[in-house]
């Protein structure tokens, strides 16, 4: 739980967690109608690709539960997710343990897939606990992965330190932004750089799988089509879905980007003199 939740909220949730707690053992038992017989999915990204917008898109379909970022580290129990009810020492202890009887458990009838966020520097690799995090997601083939990615680095990597500096990582609004900001060489080359490494090491962990990379771009731009290609994919029954935040008025990266004449001149004749083109 966040060391920072008041007492009422941290009391609130330990209720929620026994209420799921007792839930889900009916579930597991018999006592209500279950199965596990759904589709399990992940949505692999890293930050500013459109996570969001896509896991709260699926949880718009009345037959999918995709939950967010779960699994970011030890440290790290998701406490607002009130449905894994009293199970941090298993988290902590044993995370595909965890995967599998508190994520991938028994759902109702009418659940027909589930899966979760997670993105690449998440449960990482270097650690005991993220090792068995990678390796036993890796190891399960039926799982489906939704590899999501983004085209234009740069505007990802905007997005990252905009949202540094206003501290809103979620955009409700459509309201217009004003402030330009200044991004470092150094900065984007290895953020750049690392993205497609992540990319494609990630793409070569799950190839056993079955996979669908999914653009932000193309989410954007087409998004009813996009969320029908992504519900063939789950092979959950196709419903329209409404976006559930709205996407900011375009503007140019010149308009944008304080240094961006200065940034584009550095990066000509580079791989990444694209994302400089408006």
């Amino acid at each position: 739980m966040q060391p920072n939740a008041s007492p009422k909220t941290k009391a609130i949730r330990a209720v929620k967690r026994s209420w799921h707690d007792l839930r889900n053992s009916a579930l597991d038992i018999g006592l209500l109608p279950a199965h596990a017989g759904y589709t399990r999915f992940l949505i692999l990204a890293s930050a500013r690709t459109g996570s969001t917008l896509l896991t709260r898109s699926l949880n718009r379909h009345s037959g999918i539960r995709a939950y967010g970022e779960i699994l970011r580290d030890r440290s790290f129990f998701p406490a607002r997710f009130a449905e894994f009810g009293h199970s941090q020492g298993l988290y902590q202890s044993d995370p595909a343990s965890f995967v599998e009887t508190k994520v991938y458990r028994k759902y109702p009838p009418d659940v027909a897939a589930v899966g979760f966020k997670i993105f690449y520097r998440h449960a990482p690799r270097e650690t005991a606990w993220g090792q068995t995090v990678w390796q036993h997601l890796a190891g399960q083939a039926a799982i489906k992965v939704i590899h999501l990615k983004r085209r234009n680095l740069l505007k990802a990597q905007l997005s990252r330190q905009k949202a540094a500096g206003t501290k809103e990582w979620i955009k409700y609004s459509a309201e217009r932004q004003h402030n330009a900001v200044t991004l470092t060489y150094d900065d984007a080359l290895a953020r750049f750089t690392q993205t497609r490494q992540w990319e494609a090491e990630y793409a070569a962990l799950f190839a056993s799988h079955p996979l669908l990379d999914v653009y932000y771009e193309d989410l954007a731009a087409d998004y009813e089509q996009q969320m029908s290609r992504l519900q063939a994919f789950l092979g959950v029954t196709s419903q329209a879905i409404q976006p559930p935040t709205q996407k900011r008025p375009q503007q140019l990266l010149s308009e944008q980007i304080a240094n961006y004449h200065e940034l584009k001149a550095m990066f000509a004749n580079s791989p990444w003199s694209t994302f400089f083109e408006e």
